[in-house]
């Protein structure tokens, strides 16, 4: 198949403001402050690629707020969180997540090592639309634990496996432009041969789009 088509993989990591037909102002980047949050003994770490966690309030002996901003607005309505958190000692907490814009879509996903991740189950969380929060029932310990909206494929995950890709012969990767954040937009060029015609694939418009932006587009262009 790679003799028939010219194939263009354009992975856009950086999110792009969605555009709705009444805005006219887009507001400026909001760069979170990396830092780990404390409240009593339990910790909260946003300081790792790909989190988004804006600030951690104590609300009662047992409950905990994490403020969400998106980075600047318009922007999709998928709201994005990621986080670590962890207790100096076992206990069970619950964790509130507050959106400032738009309200709660995606199943809380956990992992041990930011690698393996597994769906919390329906058990462990609450939506709460009206509200735009949604209520995560913890059971924490010294050890970190990442949740996060999706899996994480981050920028540099996505570099890497660019760069497994074009060590072959018939790939090449290249920069075709920036984002608003200044980093790198890559463009990889699949062929053999000289074909007349050409495929553009688009992925990962929007951070939280990793089934399909990430995942599935990365099988699919392996399979080529």
């Amino acid at each position: 198949m790679r003799n028939l088509f010219y194939f263009l993989l354009l992975l856009i990591i950086s999110c792009k403001p969605a555009v709705e037909e009444k805005a006219k102002v887009v507001s400026p980047i909001d760069v979170q402050n990396k830092t780990i949050f404390q409240q009593d003994d339990v910790f909260v770490d946003n300081q790792f690629e790909g989190a988004r966690a804006n600030d951690f309030l104590k609300l009662t002996d047992t409950s905990y707020q994490i403020i969400v901003k998106p980075e600047n607005t318009p922007v999709n309505k998928s709201a994005w969180f990621a986080f670590k958190i962890w207790s100096q000692k076992k206990r069970k907490a619950v964790i509130a997540l507050k959106y400032t814009e738009h309200s709660h879509r995606f199943i809380p996903k956990t992992s041990m090592d930011g690698l393996v991740w597994t769906p919390m189950k329906k058990a462990d969380y609450k939506v709460d639309t009206a509200n735009q929060s949604v209520l995560l029932y913890l059971n924490l310990t010294p050890e970190k634990r990442w949740i996060s909206a999706q899996e994480l494929i981050t920028t540099s995950s996505n570099d890497k496996w660019m760069d497994q890709l074009s060590s072959k012969e018939f790939v090449a990767k290249s920069t075709v432009g920036k984002s608003v954040l200044n980093k790198d937009i890559s463009l990889l060029t699949i062929k053999e041969g000289n074909p007349t015609k050409s495929i553009v694939i688009v992925g990962r418009q929007h951070p939280p789009e990793v089934p399909g932006g990430s995942i599935a587009l990365m099988s699919f262009v392996e399979r080529l």
